[in-house]
């Protein structure tokens, strides 16, 4: 079950939003405040942090700020969740490394997309791209199709030869 870290200082929010949570089956983690919310975020690592901005202790800024410079929670991702809704604030939060800015009040359906695609991103982040393959085992030549390819161009034993069979050059 994914785990999401709620830090926000107002009970009922932070009750609503974890019991949200729950109905659509992720493990929330919460926090009342930015100082207590960075030291969860250390210890169990979840998978994503909404955060308020305005909070006693220490603010989301603060928080995001925190928890960017250390490597173990640096690459969690990060919505900003708050009133604080002007042009300035939301370029602020971005500017210091949240993925999503999404204002108070939201509704369910805009945090939990926000949230699905966020969690998505960061599993795609972590898959490699490709896996490589090994050929060590096979002949340079055979790999890149050679003597397939330009049969005139096949050498065998380290010396160019005009043979244009492929079962020749093995």
């Amino acid at each position: 079950m994914r785990k999401i870290l709620v830090i926000e200082d107002e009970p009922e929010m932070r009750r609503n939003l974890t019991t949200i949570l729950r109905l659509e089956n992720l493990q929330p983690l919460a926090a009342e405040n930015g100082r207590l919310g960075v030291e969860l975020a250390k210890k169990e690592k979840p998978d994503l942090i909404l955060c308020d901005v305005k909070m006693p202790e220490l603010d989301g800024y603060g928080v995001i700020a925190a928890l960017r410079a250390h490597s173990r929670t640096a690459a969690i991702p990060f919505i900003f969740l708050t009133a604080k809704g002007k042009k300035s604030d939301i370029r602020t939060g971005m500017n210091l490394g949240a993925d999503d800015y999404l204002i108070k009040p939201v509704s369910k359906a805009d945090l939990m997309a926000s949230i699905r695609f966020h969690l998505e991103r960061a599993l795609q982040q972590t898959m490699p791209e490709f896996e490589p393959i090994s050929h060590a085992d096979r002949p340079w030549k055979e790999m890149l199709g050679l003597p397939t390819l330009f049969p005139s161009l096949c050498y065998c034993h380290g010396t160019p030869c005009s043979v244009r069979t492929r079962s020749h050059c093995r």
